[in-house]
């Protein structure tokens, strides 16, 4: 995912900074096919270029907060079809997209655009380490599972 997200933050720096329009096309649209080799491949850039276009504006959000859990929920439930039954499915593809919806009701509701000047009690450096510790202790159980 660090590498789809890296090359999200690469896109709207080309969207921001690039200004000749058939080479920022070219390079967007490259860019975003260079996600096939990641996470979330050509969805997280689309989200990315939807959230950047309709910045400022909280029903256009809403409507790339929704499309993309849609778009979630379909690649989700293509994948679940093929392990589960079609209720449990359902069921899990729905799991995946509700955190998109989620957070989009957090973000649109309960946050004001600022940083916190106090009150910030999480240290950065905790995320730092909890996002690659906790992967090494998913693949450390899966690992145990298999044996």
């Amino acid at each position: 995912m660090i590498y789809t997200l890296f090359v999200c933050f690469l896109i709207l720096e080309v969207r921001e900074k690039v200004t000749k329009e058939p080479v920022r096309t070219i390079l967007v649209i490259l860019l975003t096919a260079a996600t096939v080799f990641g996470d979330w491949a050509i969805g997280a850039p689309v989200f990315t270029i939807m959230f950047d276009a309709w910045r400022g504006d909280r029903r256009k959000i809403w409507n790339a907060y929704i499309f993309s859990a849609v778009g979630f929920f379909c690649a989700n439930l293509g994948t679940a079809w093929m392990r589960y039954k079609p209720l449990l499915a359902l069921l899990s593809a729905a799991g995946a997209a509700l955190g998109i919806l989620a957070s989009g009701f957090v973000i649109q509701n309960l946050y004001n655009g600022k940083r916190a000047e106090h009150g910030r009690t999480i240290s950065k450096w905790f995320f730092y380490i909890f996002y690659p510790g906790h992967l090494l202790v998913l693949a450390l159980i899966a690992r145990w599972m298999e044996a």
